[in-house]
């Protein structure tokens, strides 16, 4: 078996021993009568000294990068007993790299652009940084597996290719060679399946899923993406929020090294959006709004220059100093769930704490709970689900506006880390959930025929989370985008640069899969 740099240094058994060490070039000096390489591979870097001149010889034209193995003697370097160094017997070239745009030695002097970096993907994935994040990514995958197979949960697999249906971003669809005219769509979640096998009796499920939305990209968000998927049957809220912390704090202790306290902070879905602006604040500064005369919501801050550059782009934001500092100001809604104004002004408090450095420092979890059941979508022009139709509320009977979800969403400094709620088990309180949002019956069982027939053969009380696993290894790694996470991402335009997707498919292909008047 061949072993890693690291490996190969670390047992000091190997000294004053001929060892075979394999990687690529990140430095070469070829001086004539001496040579040094400096040898790299995932584990770190060891310096190669050539003294044969028929070795050198065969190096010739070798240039960083290229692929290399060396046989020699493993010494400690005498200028640093913590280092070591191989005396080269023997050299295979494997490969010489060409035409190189970056290397891992010269990225940060030549700083390529994004385009750059995504089509040469491979190169990037060489750098030291790159690499830690993956393996980060790797470790946190572990960690999470090892958790939840210790707490009994089963790791169920559920298909890609499934149903399309409404209440939800857009999907990604697959037309069907076999059903002319018919698609399958892929999964944003695996929702609907997961509680099915609540209904045939697993009790606890988990799945490290792929998941497809076709929306708009950003930092944190990918047209495709992984999520620690889970569901529990007779269970509540509590045993889902203390499951998660303890999954969260074996994470940070084995990936950070640090031990966090739990439980976390808990805050009602109307006192994080009336205190910060925000169903996901970020705790790790102050800046809480109060509410002046019930005219207006403002809150305090530093005068500073790029931040009045910024508020004097905003519209809908007033601010006006306030002794030294500035007050930053929306005016208050006339009714109590017109959250609007305070989203506004959340915005701008996340914003400035940026533009002024505050958020910054310790790790701030928190839970938001009891989120609104619906909100209005002005595109729609009529309620939607805010979290899923399948979320149970908790009071069927309330006015719309006024229901509350039994749904909870565990925050980190201002991200999203994940969310789920209590599901409905009772066919008539869903049955009253589709009909307040404008679902017909005759829509319910086109589209959720099949999980409705499963409920009504005797479903347990359950509830779940999903947590995205590319915005948690992110907050890990503190990177600036899940890209940097992510071995293989699509950039802004949903494209890959590398591979060259989406491409054009030959006019046959589309024939046989029915879609004849489309251009190839």
């Amino acid at each position: 078996m061949n072993r890693t740099i690291g490996e190969i240094t670390s047992n000091k058994g190997n000294l004053g021993k001929s060892v075979t060490i394999n990687g690529w070039a990140n430095t070469v000096r070829l001086l004539g009568k001496i040579g040094f390489i400096e040898l790299r591979d995932i584990s770190g870097k060891i310096q190669v000294v050539i003294k044969d001149q028929k070795i050198l010889e065969s190096l010739k034209g070798v240039t960083d990068e290229s692929c290399l193995s060396f046989t020699g003697e493993l010494k400690q370097k005498t200028d640093d007993k913590t280092k070591f160094e191989i005396i080269a017997e023997d050299v295979t070239v494997h490969s010489i790299a060409k035409e190189m745009p970056f290397t891992n030695k010269n990225i940060k002097e030549i700083n390529p652009s994004e385009e750059t970096i995504q089509k040469y993907r491979y190169l990037y994935l060489r750098t030291e940084e790159a690499q830690n994040n993956l393996i980060i990514r790797s470790k946190t995958t572990k960690v999470i597996r090892d958790f939840l197979y210790e707490n009994g949960f089963n790791e169920i697999e559920t298909p890609y290719l499934g149903k399309s249906t409404p209440e939800g971003a857009r999907d990604y669809l697959v037309p069907s060679r076999v059903n002319h005219g018919k698609f399958y769509a892929l999964p944003q979640s695996p929702q609907l399946y997961k509680q099915i096998l609540m209904v045939a009796g697993m009790n606890r499920y988990f799945q490290v899923a792929r998941c497809f939305r076709d929306e708009d990209l950003r930092a944190d968000r990918q047209p495709e993406f992984t999520q620690i998927d889970l569901e529990m049957s007779f269970i509540n809220e509590e045993d889902v929020i203390t499951l998660l912390e303890g999954l969260m704090k074996r994470i940070w202790k084995d990936t950070k090294g640090i031990n966090l306290k739990t439980p976390f902070l808990r805050m009602k879905y109307d006192d994080a959006v009336k205190t910060y602006g925000s169903d996901k604040p970020d705790l790790r500064y102050e800046l809480k709004f109060t509410v002046r005369n019930n005219e207006e919501i403002y809150f305090v801050t530093e005068i500073n220059k790029e931040v009045l550059e910024y508020l004097k782009s905003q519209n809908r934001v007033s601010f006006a100093p306030s002794g030294t500092n500035l007050k930053i100001y929306v005016k208050k809604p006339a009714k109590d769930y017109d959250y609007s104004p305070y989203l506004e002004l959340g915005v701008a408090r996340a914003k400035i704490a940026s533009i002024l450095g505050l958020n910054k420092g310790e790790d701030k979890f928190l839970w938001v709970t009891e989120f609104p059941m619906f909100e209005y979508s002005e595109t729609d022009k009529r309620y939607v689900a805010a979290h899923h139709p399948f979320t149970q509320p908790d009071d069927i009977n309330k006015p719309i506006e006024e229901m509350k979800s039994r749904a909870y969403d565990l925050v980190l400094n201002g991200f999203e880390l994940g969310g789920g709620s209590i599901r409905i088990h009772n066919e008539e309180m869903q049955n009253k959930i589709f009909k307040l949002l404008g679902i017909s019956e005759k829509e319910a069982k086109s589209n959720f025929g099949f999980l409705l027939e499963a409920f009504s053969k005797g479903v347990p009380p359950h509830g779940g989370l999903a947590i995205g696993l590319d915005r948690l290894v992110m907050l890990i790694a503190n990177t600036p985008s899940i890209r940097e996470i992510i071995a293989f991402p699509k950039n802004k335009n949903a494209e890959g640069l590398m591979e060259g997707s989406p491409s054009a498919i030959p006019k046959e292909k589309l024939t046989e899969l029915g879609l004849k008047g489309l251009k190839s």
